[in-house]
């Protein structure tokens, strides 16, 4: 499981100009120089969080392979889909939210009320929000990152890829006023370990970034609307992620041995 050095270039690109982009709006949101809800603050973090996404169509016309560039073009034009496949991608993240909240109110016995759920109406404006304020990432992750990691085994290449993608959000947790600034990194980083399972299946399955920027959206847009696991060190915390990784990985398994029958049909 080599990696190429495209793949490198990208990882380590992808990485560096992020961690310059919000780490310059850290240290600013630390010294009280800036608030992350101004224009600046907004442009350092909007910059930060494109990266993935230029530099998915900076390398893909770098490098000398047509037959990935052409895969890469039809994915992000793919927009005929099956009923199920957009149900999936809208639905998942918030069941992954609901358990969290019921495994939460299981423990602990704690009211639903509490978790001050937004209401069920603003989704859709959520939902869109999301696909500019993180969606548009997995054109790098799963139209360029994935693709070129296509050989791996699906499991490995699920946890590489959301390693990365945790790593990636590192400077975030240091931004005053962003929603990272409170979590702890180990329940954030096994998220994002889950999150990539489901991700990586969608995209192996159906071939579409469109597909897997519509998750994201909906991971964002549940998380605004309340459900979301409490990233901190918790019996709940852990328990949660437990079953969901569990799900994830046997849905992956599944969309693998799918995919490989599929292929020597």
């Amino acid at each position: 499981m080599r990696l190429s050095r495209y793949t490198v270039l990208f990882i380590v690109l992808t990485l560096v100009l992020t961690g310059l982009f919000h780490g310059l709006l850290a240290v600013l949101t630390q010294q009280d120089l800036l608030t992350l809800n101004t224009g600046l603050g907004w442009l350092l973090l909007i910059a930060g969080g494109s990266v993935p996404t230029v530099m998915a169509f900076v390398l893909i016309h770098r490098q000398n392979d047509p037959y990935h560039q052409s895969f890469f073009y039809r994915s992000l034009t793919r927009f005929r889909f099956h009923v199920n496949e957009v149900i999936y991608a809208l639905v998942i993240p918030i069941l992954l939210g609901v358990l969290a909240l019921f495994v939460r109110r299981a423990l602990y016995g704690t009211p639903w009320l509490v978790f001050d759920l937004q209401p069920v109406y603003l989704f859709p404006l959520f939902l869109m929000t999301g696909i500019f304020l993180g969606g548009l990432e997995e054109v790098g992750w799963r139209g360029y990152l994935q693709h070129k990691l296509i050989h791996w085994p699906a499991i490995p290449l699920a946890l590489f890829i959301g390693l990365i993608w945790a790593i990636w959000h590192i400077p975030l947790f240091f931004v005053i006023g962003s929603g990272q600034s409170d979590y702890a990194f180990l329940p954030y980083l096994l998220q994002a370990l889950v999150f990539s399972l489901f991700l990586t299946g969608l995209y192996l399955k159906t071939g579409s970034i469109v597909l897997t920027i519509l998750f994201h959206a909906s991971i964002n847009a549940a998380a605004t609307l309340g459900l979301a696991p409490v990233f901190a060190h918790t019996v709940g915390t852990y328990l949660y992620l437990v079953l969901a990784g569990s799900v994830g990985v046997i849905s992956l398994l599944a969309i693998e041995k799918a995919t490989l029958l599929n292929s020597s049909d």
